[in-house]
């Protein structure tokens, strides 16, 4: 059984099959050159019995800055191949919204049956 914790809503029915794409995002820094970062708690989930693809602004923006009461300019695609690969069967999942100060967060609790 693989745990995975996602940084958004992702409301994936128990038997469910799903598939969990994570991606590096690079970025080009203010003076040049570039980063590198790990998306761990953000991956690409799309759930194979019904098409449906959860992921979080990250995957499709770069990480550019949200504007207030303006939608999230979003790219066709994620470029670039993903650095690791999960396909399995939701045996568990949990939404929870955290309140943190005056803001509201959600994470979502997969537990994953990996395909053989």
């Amino acid at each position: 059984m693989r745990n995975v914790l996602v940084l958004y809503a992702a409301p994936i029915p128990v038997g469910h099959r799903v598939e969990l794409r994570w991606y590096t995002q690079v970025s080009s820094g203010l003076f040049g050159g570039s980063k590198e970062t790990a998306r761990e708690l953000e991956p690409v989930i799309v759930d194979l019995d019904t098409g449906i693809e959860f992921a979080s602004d990250h995957a499709y923006t770069g990480g550019g800055v949200k504007r207030p009461d303006e939608p999230v300019e979003i790219s066709p695609v994620v470029t670039g191949e993903p650095s690791s690969v999960l396909r399995g069967t939701v045996r568990a999942c949990r939404v929870i919204h955290v309140r943190r100060f005056s803001e509201l967060d959600v994470q979502t609790y997969l537990s994953i049956e990996p395909e053989r």
